[in-house]
């Protein structure tokens, strides 16, 4: 289901704590060992994407992000600070898409990004944003 359009309408969080344990397990992608365990020694130069973080893009991913991000910024009160973190990440996230042009999939995620912003759904994402 995490590939799915329809992640967002599947998934119930009732805490950020959800929210970023699912984030970490279905989005992120596995740190390198260099970067996991500071004392691995290797023979092998570290190449230069190693400061770069690794996200399994899909419709279903961002359209949770967004709508995350999209609650974070009509929200009334302060936010709990993982909301305000995953906010922080997406606007990054979508920035860099925005401008993926020096790749071959860069339209291939514009598309999945022009695709989750016509699934926002910020109301879903409220009850979980202040704590």
């Amino acid at each position: 289901m995490k590939d799915s359009h329809l992640l967002l309408e599947a998934t119930e969080f009732t805490n950020m704590n959800e929210f970023h344990e699912f984030m970490q397990y279905h989005a992120l992608k596995m740190i390198p060992l260099h970067l996991e365990d500071p004392d691995f020694e290797s023979n092998q130069p570290i190449p230069e994407s190693s400061s770069e973080i690794i996200f399994s893009i899909s419709t279903g991913v961002l359209s949770m992000l967004l709508s995350l991000q999209q609650a974070v910024l009509n929200a009334q009160k302060r936010v709990c600070g993982k909301a305000a973190y995953w906010a922080e990440v997406t606007k990054h996230l979508v920035t860099y898409i925005e401008n993926c042009s020096r790749h071959v999939s860069g339209e291939e995620l514009k598309t999945c990004l022009n695709a989750a912003k016509e699934q926002i759904n910020s109301v879903k994402m409220e009850k979980i944003i202040y704590g």
